[in-house]
């Protein structure tokens, strides 16, 4: 069902869960349900809410999707204009990468954060599209040999759009 509220094409899913607070913010924090996430998606909108970026690897090539910046959520009521969407179309072959903080504030025993963005190029740089699962299981093996100890939550997700396994 759409509402006034929502962009054109989106909609609450059956079995979604929400936490929306009790303020005016215009952003909710939606967990949908596996059967909820197609396999022919087109493309996504977001916007930036002092979340880590969205990650696309397509092709040997490693991007961060950056959008336009706003106050992280929670706060955004403070800010004097709303958050701008932006929008991504998914091709075949892409994979996106979402992900926590704890992902990229990990830190090595010199305090170094973990090098996201690197450390994905140097896996997959100039290598066949990988699938979700083989990214997942990267950073499951790379991560924990920069940092013993986590003292964040690390939550990884990685889809293939268009399916590819």
């Amino acid at each position: 069902m759409n509402s006034p509220s929502r962009p054109s094409g989106m909609r609450r899913m059956p079995g979604a869960a929400s936490n929306r607070s009790t303020s005016s913010a215009s952003v909710a924090n939606v967990t949908l349900p596996p059967r909820a996430l197609a396999e022919d998606v087109a493309g996504f909108a977001a916007a930036h809410g002092g979340h880590v970026e969205p990650v696309l690897i397509f092709r040997g090539e490693v991007t961060a999707l950056t959008g336009p910046p706003a106050l992280p959520l929670g706060l955004g009521t403070l800010a004097t204009v709303p958050s701008v969407a932006y929008t991504h179309r998914f091709t075949r072959g892409d994979v996106l990468l979402l992900g926590t903080d704890g992902l990229v504030e990990a830190r090595d025993a010199t305090g170094a954060f973990y090098p996201l963005l690197d450390r994905l190029r140097y896996r997959f740089a100039d290598q066949p599209d990988p699938g979700p699962a083989e990214v997942v299981d990267f950073l499951n093996t790379d991560l924990p040999c920069h940092t013993p100890y986590f003292h964040d939550d690390v939550a990884i997700l990685a889809i293939a759009p268009h399916g590819q396994e």
